[in-house]
């Protein structure tokens, strides 16, 4: 038989956790696995939730319908949303790489855009559904090239992959308002964004009228349930919502109903968000004792930064990969996240969701032999 191939390598990051569980075999000593966005601080404790649910109804057996289940729609609504959007404008995807991929699919474009230093997965993804790709270097060039753009959808990525840098609430507005008068399509990407909010946050909010704008979303990241593959697509476009439903539904028939009974406890009870306010704030604490030592030790790459700062669960510091391999710790080369590589040789994007101490005791001997 014939097979299409999808043009896209597989990903380095995979390769480099292979890589790593090799050495940790062949060593026979614990390694320090930074190379994924996987929040490994704690785990958010969903024991006391699910004895509350009775797995054996007809809704928790059943299809859960292509945009999924209207309940957990509605919680989203609220705590994303404070109430102000329709659920209707919101569809149950399988993660956020399922949602960039049913975005990708539904928009009639030939172009994606995406920041200079820029997640794999979007260029694979663009490999897969036959798009071109290319960068925009900083905001202001991405607003002087907007209006010549052709189907094309940018993509704005905040809390940013692989920096893990933040950009002020009020240009975000700025930038995305503006696409949106010009009738871009712009993917908002921000799987990380809701470790360090709550539902007062209001973003999203003033993007739900704009009708060129797809909220793309995960609870993969912001409470530690990647393996329940559980995100949403939000746009106030009734043609989109139309067509990304049914693409959802000729691919998957929609998404893990249990994964969504148990999102949505902790979405919308006392218990679930003390469980939710619990995980966040012991990450985020660690997060930033972590990128703080960085700091403190001179091996952030602040140089790259310009004048903004990292707060995600990502940060590239000024150490080769292969020298961290020495040392235990596997991270990505920076090469991996930009179109440009030669001038990010010797960098590396690493993930600082992880406990502080084990964090230190791996990277001290790093930075005493620099010292």
């Amino acid at each position: 038989m014939e097979i299409r191939p999808t043009g896209a390598p597989i990903s380095t990051i995979i390769e480099i956790g292979n890589k790593a569980r090799k050495h940790q075999e062949q060593t026979k000593q614990s390694n320090l696995l930074l190379h994924a966005g996987i929040n490994s601080v704690t785990q958010i404790d969903i024991n006391q939730l699910v004895q509350n649910i009775d797995f054996n109804t007809a809704t928790l057996q059943n299809y859960p319908g292509s945009a999924g289940r209207l309940d957990f729609r509605e919680a989203i609504n609220r705590y994303y949303f404070g109430d102000k959007a329709d659920p209707t404008n919101i569809l149950v995807t399988a993660g956020g790489t399922n949602g960039l991929y049913v975005a990708f699919k539904t928009l009639n474009i030939s172009h994606i855009l995406t920041p200079k230093f820029y997640w794999g997965t979007y260029k694979m993804l663009s490999i897969v559904n036959r798009l071109q790709h290319k960068v925009y270097s900083d905001f202001d060039e991405l607003l002087k090239i907007a209006p010549k753009l052709d189907h094309t959808a940018v993509i704005i990525s905040d809390p940013g992959n692989p920096m893990g840098d933040k950009t002020e609430d009020a240009l975000l507005l700025e930038i995305i308002n503006k696409l949106d008068s010009l009738g871009i399509p712009v993917i908002f990407d921000a799987p990380y964004r809701y470790l360090f909010v709550n539902e007062n946050d209001i973003l999203y909010r003033r993007l739900i009228s704009l009708e060129n704008v797809i909220i793309n979303e995960s609870f993969s990241k912001s409470i530690g349930l990647s393996g329940y593959r559980t995100g949403f697509l939000h746009n106030s476009n009734p043609l989109f919502i139309r067509e990304a439903a049914k693409n959802i539904l000729y691919c998957s028939n929609g998404v893990n109903v249990v994964g969504q009974e148990i999102i949505k406890l902790l979405l919308s009870t006392p218990q679930g968000r003390i469980a939710m306010d619990k995980y966040k704030s012991e990450t985020v604490e660690h997060v930033a004792k972590n990128i703080a030592w960085l700091k403190q030790h001179n091996l952030l790459a602040t140089d790259i930064y310009g004048n903004s700062q990292p707060i995600g669960i990502y940060a590239v510091i000024n150490i080769d990969a292969g020298e961290l391999e020495k040392y235990g710790i596997f991270g990505v080369p920076l090469t991996y996240f930009t179109a440009d590589p030669a001038e990010v040789s010797g960098l590396t994007r690493i993930c600082v969701s992880t406990r502080h101490d084990t964090f230190v005791q791996f990277f001290d001997p790093i930075a005493k032999s620099r010292n």
